[in-house]
């Protein structure tokens, strides 16, 4: 994945976003050839938006086989915020990059998801597959992100935070309330 900036952000370095990216889209595409194709250039500006969005993923080539792309994140976000606007985008672009989205424009604006058809006019924001699924692995990239930064290599996604310890079949009580019975895990104060 090729990854470009345009602009500043006001509450994150370009060094961090752009780990972030390639971070996301490695994470939601995986290796390969497909995620070594895409090319992405992430915008950051003041996104002037009527309804509330403060971010967007666009597709730049060709809609029927998405390799090129640009997300737009308003430059005024907080840290976490524009690193999980980030993360949102990036599920779309990957939506668009696999072929599990397609916009449609003719007869009438459309979008194609999964191989079913449905009026963008007549779908309710929150209620769109897409967004579902955007909104749904937002938080878990972004917290995936973080531990990587903290640990500093892949392997280290497969660890538990530092707050919670995986018990040993043979410990089966505790004196802390919140444990449970073996092969689960604890919460650390």
């Amino acid at each position: 994945m090729r990854i470009k900036t345009i602009g500043r952000p006001t509450h994150v370095s370009l060094k961090i976003v752009k780990k972030a990216a390639y971070f996301y889209g490695k994470y939601l595409i995986g290796g390969g050839k497909l995620f070594n194709n895409i090319r992405l250039t992430i915008q950051f500006e003041k996104v002037n938006s009527e309804d509330g969005d403060y971010a967007y993923c666009d597709w730049t080539d060709d809609n029927n086989n998405c390799r090129e792309f640009q997300i737009g994140i308003d430059r005024s976000l907080s840290k976490k915020e524009a690193l999980l606007a980030l993360a949102h985008e990036m599920v779309h672009l990957k939506q668009y990059a696999k072929g599990e989205m397609k916009d449609i424009w003719r007869p009438v604006r459309m979008v194609k998801w999964q191989g079913e058809r449905y009026l963008h006019e007549e779908m309710d924001y929150w209620e769109c597959p897409w967004e579902i699924e955007a909104y749904g692995r937002e938080k878990g990239l972004y917290f995936k992100f973080l531990t990587y930064m903290q640990y500093g290599e892949p392997e280290s996604l497969c660890r538990r935070s530092k707050h919670i310890k995986i018990m040993s079949p043979s410990k089966t009580t505790s004196p802390n309330p919140t444990t449970t019975t073996s092969n689960t895990t604890e919460k650390q104060d």
